[in-house]
């Protein structure tokens, strides 16, 4: 169980920084027909609050693994 939520861990934080890296120098356009484009950056940020949130969760299940199997 321990080794399950720490290689899910290991892997959430390899793509929260993919996917921040790949975004991390696109700035918002101000330029009428990019709003995909600035919804997108957006987004991303919330995207890589759900992985640190997840990341996270496996902690906690990794401990709780530790004491209770």
């Amino acid at each position: 169980m321990e080794l399950t939520a720490g290689a899910n861990i290991i892997v959430l934080e390899m793509a929260r920084r993919h996917v921040g890296g790949v975004w991390k120098r696109k700035a918002k356009l101000p330029i009428p027909g990019m709003g995909k484009h600035n919804d997108a950056t957006g987004k991303t940020q919330e995207v890589r609050f759900n992985m640190a949130y997840l990341m996270g969760s496996w902690a906690g299940v990794g401990i709780l693994g530790l004491f209770y199997l």
